[in-house]
């Protein structure tokens, strides 16, 4: 279930989905089950919905082009680096 595969910890958001789904309902007791899966299939249905995953996939769009920009400028660093030992090297010789 849901629950178990998420990342992060989901059953907060399921426990307080369960607790509004049986407010509705009056809080009849004998459909705590039904309440619990019913909240666990709607969090679910949230969770994997088009939005977060486009929210996700901006996240980790965002994530690589930060990782290439560091990447560059390391790159860049090491790239300028011998330049500057070099010259060092000539006019201390």
């Amino acid at each position: 279930m849901i629950a178990e595969e998420a990342s992060f910890n989901a059953k907060p958001m399921i426990e307080e989905a369960t607790f509004f789904i049986a407010e509705r309902r009056g809080f009849t007791p004998g459909a705590e089950l039904s309440d619990w899966l019913q909240a666990e299939a709607e969090t679910e249905n949230l969770l994997r919905s088009p939005d977060i995953e486009r929210r996700k996939s901006a996240l980790n769009d965002q994530r690589d082009k930060a990782s290439s920009a560091e990447i560059f400028t390391a790159e860049s660093r090491i790239g300028s680096e011998p330049d500057e030992i070099n010259e060092a090297n000539i006019s201390v010789c």
